[in-house]
Formats: structure tokens, sequence, C-alpha cells
């Protein structure tokens, strides 16, 4: 396996052995050879310009260069390609393969056709044309009319994410109750170029979401009218449980996110203090960064993990420090985990490459990770990852001298209704089941209009029967069963779990 970086437009190589019984197999020609070609880890590119020869059978039998034409090859674009190059009667598993960054200058401070976009205010701020929004979703398609990715905007109406390639991408904010915007990011070059305007939506007089008032008032007509304070407040907790069965009850796509994460390269500026039996690790002649709860100091080849930034010079452990006392003690400090959106996060589906390291990283079980988190091999990494105190961790840890980012899709909780006019993150076009479910959760409360705890369980799995082609991937795929090109790449956070 390797990893580089190429200049677009020159031609380049790549050298490999084939064998066959231990010996290296002579006389294979182009036509032998299977190559494949995927350009920014989705789109299979076209493998054309690419040529396979035999170096020298005599003096280097099995030695072969597949010659990639900087005219007609992928390096002729920029971006981020996997290459794999097998004898066609051998397969695939004994092919060989490559992760080959194709930038302008040849090097990794290159361009190559991605980009990080992030909205700042005059330029893709999500407003009602005073005040930002808060939680709009935003849908972003490619030019051929893909959904790429489903976000939302933070406190002040800002979002950002990281796209694969150069391309015009069209950007919808559509908010329950409220006139929908359109605008584009074009990137060219790995360069985004925003709206270079706020996108301002404004309210509407019918509203298409479910607010928290309406949904009360439903719960109270069915539990045959109850009008106390008491169930005032107990509606709430119904409408939410309510919401809460329903968007875990299947694998609804409208709860996808995407999230970007940043890991940082080490810090070992200064030096150390530490005294035997105490979490306080002192620094002198440097700042600890911001990340730096989010890290591990290594120190004499062994780690240990950071509770918590005290200050600027003071760090605490997550253990004791049960070696002797230090002074002057030189270290380094690594980014190996980053925090997760407390409560708005069931699981991480999957971990795509992002701006500037394109490369995808795999899930491991927590047991593994745990097993390999003192390792730090060299090479720049990583490419695993798992959950650890609700972050997501990394192995090995990130060994760069520029911030990376990556794209996390995830599976999104409902937020919590508390205010009336909060709306339910729920498809406006499948009321049936929502209401079905707020019948269902009555019951456990006391007596509902709509029937015994048994009659509303199967009302609502009728809702859900007839609502079943919802349950679907793009490609029609059952995403609840998880069959067919179905990911099984998720991380559990609760469990720590591939599924």
């Amino acid at each position: 396996m390797s990893y580089c970086y190429w200049k677009r437009g020159t031609t380049n190589y790549i050298t490999f052995h084939v064998w066959d019984a231990g010996a290296g197999k002579t006389g294979l020609v182009n036509a032998d050879f299977t190559k494949l070609v995927w350009k920014n880890g989705v789109n299979v590119a076209a493998s054309t310009g690419i040529t396979v020869t035999e170096v020298d059978a005599v003096n280097f039998p099995g030695r072969y260069v597949a010659e990639v034409s900087g005219a007609s090859g992928f390096v002729s674009a920029l971006g981020q390609y996997e290459f794999l190059v097998y004898w066609t009667s051998q397969g695939v598993l004994f092919g060989e393969y490559a992760n080959v960054t194709v930038t302008s200058d040849g090097t990794g401070a290159g361009s190559w056709g991605g980009a990080l976009f992030s909205a700042t205010p005059g330029d893709g701020r999500v407003t009602d044309g005073v005040s930002a929004i808060s939680g709009a979703p935003i849908y972003i398609y490619s030019s051929t009319g893909y959904l790429l990715y489903r976000l939302e905007t933070d406190s002040s109406g800002l979002w950002s994410v990281g796209f694969p390639e150069d391309d015009t991408y069209s950007v919808f904010v559509q908010l329950g109750g409220h006139s929908v915007a359109e605008s584009t990011v074009v990137v060219s070059g790995g360069v985004a170029t925003g709206p270079g305007v706020d996108l301002e939506i404004t309210a509407i007089a019918t509203s298409t979401g479910y607010t928290l008032s309406e949904l009360q008032a439903y719960t109270l007509r069915q539990w045959f009218d109850k009008s106390d304070a008491q169930a005032e407040e107990v509606s709430k907790e119904i409408v939410n449980a309510a919401v809460r069965y329903v968007a875990t009850d299947r694998d609804w796509p409208w709860y996808n996110r995407t999230i970007s994460v940043t890991f940082n390269p080490p810090y070992a500026t200064g030096t150390l203090a530490i005294t035997k039996g105490s979490t306080t690790v002192t620094l002198a002649g440097g700042t600890w960064p911001s990340w730096a709860a989010e890290g591990r100091l290594i120190i004499g080849g062994s780690s240990y993990p950071v509770a918590v930034r005290s200050s600027d010079t003071v760090l605490l452990l997550d253990h004791e420090w049960s070696a002797d006392d230090v002074t002057a003690e030189p270290y380094t400090l690594v980014h190996f985990s980053v925090s997760l959106p407390p409560g708005g996060v069931y699981n991480i589906r999957d971990v795509l490459g992002g701006v500037s390291w394109p490369y995808p990283i795999n899930p491991i079980d927590y047991g593994s990770w745990s097993r390999v988190a003192d390792q730090f091999p060299t090479g720049g990494g990583p490419y695993n990852w798992t959950v650890w105190k609700n972050r997501m961790a990394v192995w090995p840890y990130y060994s760069g001298s520029q911030s990376r980012t990556w794209n996390l899709v995830v599976k999104a909780r409902p937020a919590v209704l508390t205010t009336p006019t909060d709306e339910a993150d729920w498809d406006p076009t499948l009321p049936d089941i929502l209401y079905r479910a707020i019948d269902l959760h009555i019951t456990h409360r006391g007596s509902c209009r709509a029937g015994t705890t048994r009659e509303c369980a199967e009302n609502y799995a009728e809702a859900l029967r007839r609502a079943a082609t919802n349950d679907r991937s793009p490609g029609g795929y059952d995403i609840n069963r998880k069959t067919a090109t179905a990911s099984f790449t998720a991380v559990d956070l609760a469990t720590r779990s591939i599924s």
C-alpha cells in the first residue's frame, strides 16, 4: 500500500510485483490486468491512460510498472484517487493498491479539489432578515441532483461542511413554517466560494410542522380532555417520548447529519513538571493549546490521557502520576480524540475523507482500540477510530504538521420540545405515525380515546407499515434491516459496538 502526492498533468509510475506459487510471474501484458480507480472515495473514474508493462523478465521476474498518463489518465484532474491493479486471473486480493492525491503542485500543500466551507455573517448565515436562526435544516446537492448532506445551523445561524471535489453545489434551507432559501457554493481549485450573502427565510402564516402546543392539545383531547396543570406538564413528556419513539423505531433518513471534526498537529513546546501521586501537569516555556483536554501526553514512551485543561500552563491527567517526580521533562501532546455533540448524536454511521486529509478511516471496537492505543506507529495516520468517553478517538494519533478535517456521517437525535412554538423534527407528510405514537404513550399514563395499549400498539404498527417506503435509502434499499448495500460501519455510542 502506498500514499503519495502527484502533480497534475505529469506522467507517473507505480511499480509492483506479481507472484505465482512463490515465484515472480513473467510474460504478462497490459490486457492481463484489471485496473480500478475511485475518485474522492465515491465516484468510479475511468481507467484509460493506464498501461501496465513488464520491467525485466530476466533480472527482475514478476516486476511490473503501471504508467499513468498525465494527459489521459486520472493524473490529468485534481482529486484524491484510490488505484487498484491486479492480474485478472489471480484476483483482487493479490493486487497493488495505491492512494494518490493529485494536487496542483505535487505536494500536500497544493490544492486537490476538495474544500471546507464555513458560513460567516454575510456569507451563508441563515437569518429571518433580522436575527440568526438556530437549527435550520440545510440540504446540499451536487450538480447532478444528488443529495450529499443534511445539516443544521448552530446558535449563530452558521454551518460548515467539507466538499469532496470541484463542482457547483446547490444549497437549500427549509424550515417548517418558513419560506425556502436557495443559493450555491462553488468549489474550484480547492477553494469554496459561498453564497456571498445571508440566506434569509421568513415565517409564513401556515406552519408546515408540528408545534409542541398543537401536539399537547391533541394529547390532552385523547387523554379524555385532561386540563389540570399536572396534565399539561405530563402531556409535554408524552409528546417528547413519542417523538423519540418514532425517531428510533426506524432508520429514518432525515435524521442523517454530516458534521466535521478537526485534528490538530502534535504540540511539544516547553517542558513539564509532575509530582508523584498528583494529576497536575505544569508547563514551562509554552502554552497549552485549546484542544489539550482532548489530547494525550506522551512522556518517555508512555501515554497519559488528559482530563482537564485548567489554564494555559496546567493540565489535569485522567489518572494520578505513579512514576517519580519529573522536572523539565520533554513531552509530546497529541490530539487523539474529539468531543461529539452532547446528547445530539445516537451513533456515528461513517467517517469520510475530509479537507486536506481525503482518506477515509475505519471503525474498530473499543476493546481493539484499547489494546493498541499506547502504540505510536509513524506515517501520519490515523486510519482507525472508535468511541471513547463520548469522543471520537483515533489510532494512531495524527502526527502531521497541519490541521486535518474529517466529515462524520451521524444519526441525530430529535430535539427536545420545550416551548409552545418548538416544532417536532418529523416529516410533515407522515402525521399518522406521530399521532399513533402519542396515543400509545398516553396509554402508559392512563386511558386513551383511541383504545387500549394493545389496540394503540396495533394502530401504530399499521401506520408504520403504510409508511414503509419512506424508510429506505436513496438507492431503494431497506436501511432499517440494513440489507443490500447498506452500511455496516455504525458505532453505537452507548455500547461502543459496531453494527
